[in-house]
C-alpha cells in the first residue's frame, strides 16, 4: 500500500511540473499559432473536412492554448 502512495505523490508531482512547464507556454504558442499563415491553412483545412454543422458538438481536447 505504501509503494501505491508513493507512487501517486510521483504522479502528481510529474502533473505539476508539466503544469508549471507548458502552463508558461501557453502565451508565446498561442501567438505562435494566431500569427502562423501555415496554421491558419491548417485550420481552414480541418474546419472544411469537419464540415460541422450548427447542431454538431467539439471537444477541447485542450492543448494548452486559451
Amino acid at each position: 500500500m505504501l509503494s501505491l502512495t508513493i507512487e501517486g505523490m510521483g504522479l502528481m508531482a510529474n502533473a505539476a511540473a508539466q503544469r508549471r512547464r507548458w502552463g508558461s507556454r501557453v502565451q508565446t504558442w498561442h501567438q505562435h499559432v494566431t500569427d502562423s499563415p501555415a496554421f491558419a491553412e491548417i485550420r481552414r483545412a480541418v474546419l472544411q473536412a469537419a464540415a460541422a454543422r450548427r447542431a454538431d458538438r467539439a471537444v477541447d481536447l485542450d492543448a494548452g492554448t486559451v
